[in-house]
């Protein structure tokens, strides 16, 4: 049942006529509560009584970290962390870990052939279970009280808009407004309508005609013989990721407040970013923020530096993303980037600075150019990599480019377009449309500064407001690609 299916429509149709058709704030989270696990049934049927499970041990435990002392608090919160994580283990991460042990023991002549569980891995496992047991830890650490109605928590833990692809919400924010009465308001309403139109032009749009040139390059890079289609390659990656996944999350932010309800924003105009750093604080923002609090700050203290801690952040941060060692390294690399870029920035203020002063606005142009043109085309390419080689390979032919020339491979690049048939959609209208829609994207962010679509809507006139979505609405039913996916990027994660 994904966002932009005719059942989805239906559904949420449905829900939103049920659900407002009562004052009873408990009906309406029973209602939630049928509808959330409808849905998730819909895409994992058999994972349902998974999630019901994460949910129950999570409510049990938080509940039982507060009305315990001492030492029984911190084995109820070690019952809650033990258990989400088996359950990460088991159905995301068992057979990697056995592959890898294989691999490790093999080096040492050693031969072992344990048992590999072959398990679809639960849609949203990675986003419930990491919401669910923050909440554990929340209240362990006094920041919030236990929620004594298990009705309302399996609300926050599953409410559908977000329970499949993020953002982690956090129980000071989503579980009170659960507990909290809610009633129909007209400019929620058209806030949602908005950002559920802009979500879904996003994704249809823009994001769905890029899909297959993406794949087109990236499985077919032996076709080819200039190196400048890795160059294209990543535009096209980081433009329909960015796409996919900011406008599933803008589609969740408008459910939810055609629910009455209010979720973190999870992007921040993240190519507008001046460090690494602050890109990932722009990038997926609650995930961030979860590495940041829970493991981060905790790493950082138990091992009194902040690098160490660093590197054990962003390599789980990695390994979230999936279970391989080319996502677990891609947080490594991250983190080579990061050090790399604050040492430049220590040499420039000890060294440079004082006998070569450029002014601020110099300085932010240096950084952003550093982002757009060195950071994210190389964490891009390695992360679109299937494995070292390819990124190596990748790298290698980027290489030449400055051994060979640009002009070169660029005549190289219309060679391989006119020799290559099956790649001549790189000259049809939807590359065009796309990329000038996605370059339009970038002005009006551009515009926005650091507010969200949302906030930049909130000053504008009711007309202004109708006059956005009658255009979105426009580009959506004449601008969507015909060759649209069934699902999102990150349901995969």
């Amino acid at each position: 049942m994904v966002f932009h299916s005719l059942t989805f429509f239906s559904f949420t149709i449905l829900i939103l006529t049920l659900y407002w058709s009562t004052h009873s704030l408990k009906k309406q989270n029973t209602i939630l509560f049928v509808a959330n696990s409808i849905f998730y049934g819909c895409f994992n049927p058999e994972y349902l009584g998974l999630l019901f499970l994460s949910c129950y041990i999570d409510f049990y435990c938080g509940n039982k970290i507060f009305d315990s002392q001492g030492m029984k608090r911190k084995r109820f919160l070690m019952l809650s962390i033990f258990s989400n994580l088996s359950m990460l283990i088991i159905f995301k991460y068992y057979n990697f870990f056995v592959d890898s042990a294989i691999l490790f023991l093999s080096v040492l002549n050693v031969d072992i052939s344990p048992t590999l569980i072959h398990l679809a891995m639960p849609i949203g496992i990675s986003y419930y279970t990491f919401q669910s047991m923050a909440y554990s830890i929340d209240v362990y650490n006094d920041e919030i009280e236990p929620e004594r109605d298990f009705v309302n928590f399996y609300v926050f833990v599953s409410f559908f808009p977000q329970l499949v692809s993020g953002p982690i919400e956090k129980a000071s924010n989503l579980l009170q407004q659960v507990k909290k009465s809610r009633s129909l308001n007209f400019e929620n309403v058209v806030k949602g309508l908005f950002l559920i139109l802009v979500g879904y032009f996003k994704k249809l749009v823009i994001a769905d005609r890029l899909l297959p040139m993406v794949q087109a390059i990236f499985e077919n890079t032996e076709s080819f013989n200039s190196s400048l289609i890795y160059v294209l390659g990543v535009i096209f990656f980081w433009i329909n990721l960015y796409c996919d996944f900011s406008g599933y999350c803008n589609i969740a932010s408008g459910l939810a407040k055609l629910f009455g309800f209010h979720i973190m924003d999870n992007f921040r105009n993240p190519f507008f970013a001046h460090s690494p750093s602050e890109f990932f604080r722009r990038w997926q923002i609650s995930l961030t923020d979860w590495i940041t609090k829970y493991l981060y700050f905790p790493a950082a203290m138990k091992f009194g530096t902040p690098i160490l801690a660093l590197l054990v952040a962003l390599f789980i941060m990695g390994l979230w993303h999936g279970a391989s060692w080319i996502y677990a390294s891609w947080g490594i690399v991250i983190f080579l980037q990061m050090v790399l870029f604050h040492l430049i920035e220590r040499l420039y203020l000890k060294y440079i600075k004082k006998k070569f002063p450029i002014s601020p606005l110099v300085k932010q142009s240096i950084q952003h150019f550093y982002i757009l043109f060195i950071f994210l085309p190389l964490i891009g390419l390695y992360f679109r990599s299937n494995s070292l080689s390819a990124f190596a390979k990748a790298m290698k032919a980027i290489g030449k480019l400055f051994t060979e020339g640009f002009h070169y491979h660029l005549q190289l690049l219309y060679g391989d377009l006119s020799h290559f048939s099956q790649f001549l959609l790189f000259f049809r209208t939807d590359l065009v449309l796309a990329l000038l829609l996605s370059f339009g994207l970038l002005i009006f962010q551009a515009f926005q500064g650091n507010q969200t679509v949302e906030n930049f809507l909130e000053k504008k006139s009711m007309l202004t407001k109708f006059i956005f979505i009658f255009g979105v609405t426009f580009g959506l039913i004449f601008l969507r690609a015909t060759n649209h996916t069934d699902s999102y990027i990150y349901f995969r994660f």
